[in-house]
């Protein structure tokens, strides 16, 4: 009967049908081909499910891996913590960092939580040796300390990844972290490490035409122009501009015209900036983005003001101020407010100076509050990273511990396990059943055989076994075989006559010996014995089904020897099982 939905029944064909592990790993098999994404979730849950049914630790965290890089949101980044848990149990330090790289992935809107997520991983990986993923989780961190304003930990993270990338050569991929470093080291007042960067960029991104070449041509003509050499500067901007444009990028166009713009203005080639910043606000305007407008407007209000034009200045200030704040600019409007200042002591006004100089200071305290509260939060997320990592030590040292504690328990109990059987075996009865032992019982087959044959008499030997399905080995399992063996040989004993012998032949498998009978006697017992399990009350017990029984019996009739006998009511024993539950099988 198939377990999966119908609309996934056709997929039936190509798995077992037995619940078990080879399932599961078809299950897994048939998700990584190309099929649709609802059933390839599907496929992956109904093996996720499985997997914690039997138990399974190993296969469990495969599929929930698998599921959490095909999920998003909340369902994935639970996935993914729990596949990470799985494998942290499992010693799976490489798989353990893809979970967390998973994590940083998902959490990429909630900043603080990705870089925990990007930190652990990375040392993970470094604890695996692992050297792409931990590259990963350095660029990972780059970008997130960039975003939270900690110029300095981003420089180190994304130099960290460049280092470990293959033979410590920047590949294509590396790319944009080649561009990040340039504009972090621009940001820092680091302008040779920026053109390094920024020239390496250039030489992978060399004819491919992206926006990333743009920005490679773009940062080696601001590296330029911070050096001195305006003129080399303005030719990789107008190359940087011209591609931007032509990928209809109006945010990179402006940008660089901006930046062209002021170029020509530090030449003194005052005609050629005016031109160029009015190409500047044209592509601006078009581009209907607030922000690429508003720093437009600014940096030709700058320019203007230099220039000692400052009523043209007023007008673009003017609409700047507004815009900014109603696009929430916080930067351009604190730009705007000290440019106010300017104009106001450049028209001798300078009651209008104090009030936008009171009005930056405000907006300054306010952008000073928020890089106090990123910088907490970069204290927070390294803290959480910290003590992650500190738990991990913790749980895997105690795992470890437990696990020697366990080791040494158990070879101490097979030690006592093998004194007892020891003893067990020379002893007159056995202590599990209370039966007679086993030893007892073989020695007392063999001096009834040899009288059977001297005079002439019958003899008859049962293997009685039992089978309990829900019995364990160890603590309150072993307590209960322990009972259901000793109720065995009570039901054995009062089914059979004195004379009989009833010995323990093995783990659940007890002899009678049947003095001076013929089978068809024994068979009459035997079949009290298994009238008698039917009807013994076994709940009491702890068994909600009752044992089923299997019983061969042997006459000596040819045979030559006790051993021969025995050997010849086992085997009964081995038909029955094979015939049904509660059979009794004569050897004839």
């Amino acid at each position: 009967m198939t377990e999966l939905p119908p609309e996934l029944s056709h997929y039936e064909v190509h798995l077992p049908q037995r619940r078990t592990a080879e399932r599961i790993d078809a299950l897994l098999d048939l998700a990584g081909g190309d099929h649709p994404l609802p059933d390839t979730t599907a496929l992956l849950q109904h093996a996720h499910t499985l997997a914690v049914e039997l138990a399974d630790e190993a296969r469990a965290a495969q599929t929930e891996v698998q599921l959490a890089l095909r999920l998003d949101g909340e369902a994935a980044l639970t996935l993914a913590r729990a596949a990470q848990a799985r494998f942290e149990r499992l010693n799976d330090t490489a798989m353990e960092t893809q979970c967390a790289l998973r994590q940083a992935e998902l959490l990429m809107p909630q900043p603080v939580q990705a870089l925990t997520a990007s930190l652990v991983a990375a040392a993970l990986a470094g604890e695996a040796g692992a050297d792409e993923p931990r590259a990963q989780a350095q660029r990972r961190a780059g970008e997130l300390y960039s975003a939270l304003g900690d110029e300095q930990a981003a420089i180190s993270a994304y130099e960290q990844a460049l280092i470990l990338t293959e033979d410590q050569k920047p590949q294509a991929r590396d790319l944009p972290v080649l561009l990040a470093l340039g504009s972090l080291h621009m940001r820092a007042n680091q302008p040779d490490e920026a053109f390094r960067a920024y020239r390496m960029a250039g030489h992978l991104a060399h004819l491919e035409g992206t926006a990333d070449h743009a920005d490679a041509l773009g940062g080696l003509g601001v590296s330029y122009g911070v050096q001195g050499d305006h003129a080399r500067a303005l030719q990789f901007l107008d190359r940087a501009a011209g591609l931007s444009s032509l990928l209809g990028d109006d945010r990179r166009h402006t940008r660089y015209l901006n930046l062209m713009a002021s170029a020509h203005a530090k030449r003194d080639e005052h005609a050629q900036a005016t031109a160029v910043f009015e190409r500047s606000m044209t592509a601006a305007a078009a581009s209907g983005k607030p922000d690429v407008l508003v720093i437009t407007l600014l940096n030709v209000a700058e320019y203007l003001l230099q220039q000692g034009r400052p009523d043209e200045a007023a007008t673009l200030l003017e609409r700047a101020l507004p815009l900014s704040q109603r696009a929430r600019l916080s930067s351009a409007e604190r730009r705007a407010q000290r440019l106010l200042v300017t104009l106001a002591l450049t028209r001798g006004d300078p009651a209008q100076a104090l009030a936008h100089e009171q009005a930056w200071a405000a907006l300054e305290l306010a952008a000073q509050a928020r890089q106090y509260q990123r910088q907490q939060q970069l204290r927070d997320a390294a803290a959480q990273a910290e003590l992650h990592l500190a738990l991990r030590r913790e749980r895997r040292e105690v795992r470890a511990s437990l696990a020697a504690a366990l080791g040494e328990a158990s070879a101490r109990a097979d030690e006592l396990r093998r004194q007892v059987e020891t003893w067990k075996g020379s002893s007159i009865y056995d202590l599990q059943s209370g039966a007679r032992s086993a030893l007892y019982g073989t020695e007392q087959l063999t001096q009834h055989f040899k009288r059977s044959l001297r005079a002439k008499t019958h003899l008859s030997v049962a293997v009685v076994g039992v089978e309990v399905t829900t019995v364990s080995v160890g603590g309150a399992g072993q307590l209960l075989a322990d009972t259901v063996l000793q109720t065995m040989r009570q039901l054995l004993e009062q089914s059979v006559r004195e004379t009989d012998v009833v010995a323990r032949f093995d783990d659940w498998k007890f002899m009678v010996i049947f003095p001076d009978t013929p089978t068809a006697g024994a068979q009459i017992a035997l079949q009290r014995l298994l009238e008698a399990a039917a009807a013994h009350d076994w709940k009491a017990q702890g068994l909600n089904t009752p044992p089923t029984l299997y019983i061969g019996l042997a006459g000596r009739g040819f045979l030559q020897g006790a051993q021969l006998l025995l050997n010849a009511a086992d085997e009964e024993h081995y038909r029955a099982r094979r015939e049904g539950p509660n059979q009794l099988c004569v050897a004839q």
